[in-house]
């Protein structure tokens, strides 16, 4: 799928559904609990989707660097 493609559909619907889905909340709500559990000051993020778990772990762990 060519990049311009790529972008698009995740400034689309499915974007949203990175917000805002059922599921994507109760993963942050996971992923939460299982990093506060450890002491950590820096994430690198690789190909995981379009950021929106990162940008979580920002908000959440503002001390950490990303």
């Amino acid at each position: 799928m060519p990049l311009n493609e790529y972008d698009k559909l995740w400034d689309g619907p499915w974007g949203q559904l990175q917000k805002f889905g059922p599921i994507h909340r109760h993963n942050r709500r996971i992923l939460k609990t299982l990093l506060s559990h450890y002491q950590f000051e820096s994430v690198l993020d690789i190909g995981c989707g379009e950021g929106s778990n990162l940008f979580f772990i920002g908000q959440e762990f503002p001390s950490v660097s990303a």
